[in-house]
């Protein structure tokens, strides 16, 4: 349109004004675009509340005695991926342990169906594992005496 107008008044004044124009178009279009991409490059987990709701959902199975903070991530727009450490109860089987997995799984995919990834890791809450807790007492009792 600027060029146009240049020709038509014999003037270059239109044809910088067109430019102008054009390259703030483009420009606004670039910002807005980049504003739209960053979310799914920049890795991002899910809102404060539904952490929340998540971690109330895991202590709320009586197998459960400590859970960690959920860390989410986002696959595309609309699938996350969920990590939990979990502490259960030290009496329970490992019959148990599995049936207790897949409650909690099942709660969080029924509340939450944009979630189908969900990696639960057990006893990872800085404690020593089951078999480590005797020999932890053992070096401590030796090194005492």
């Amino acid at each position: 349109m600027g060029l146009l107008l240049s020709q038509i008044r014999k003037t270059t004044v239109f044809d910088a004004w067109g430019s102008i124009a054009l390259g703030l178009v483009l420009t606004s279009t670039a910002v807005v675009l980049a504003n739209e991409s960053r979310g799914p490059l920049v890795v991002k987990g899910v809102r404060k509340s539904t952490v929340d709701k998540i971690r109330l959902l895991d202590k709320a199975d009586p197998a459960v005695d400590e859970a960690g903070r959920p860390l989410t991530m986002y696959l595309g727009s609309e699938t996350v991926r969920l990590a939990l450490d979990i502490l259960f109860r030290r009496t329970l089987s490992a019959e148990e342990v599995t049936r207790a997995v897949d409650r909690i799984e099942k709660s969080i995919r029924t509340t939450f169906p944009r979630i189908p990834h969900i990696y639960l890791e057990a006893e990872s809450l800085a404690m020593p594992a089951r078999g480590q807790e005797t020999a932890v007492a053992a070096t401590s009792t030796s090194q005492s005496g």
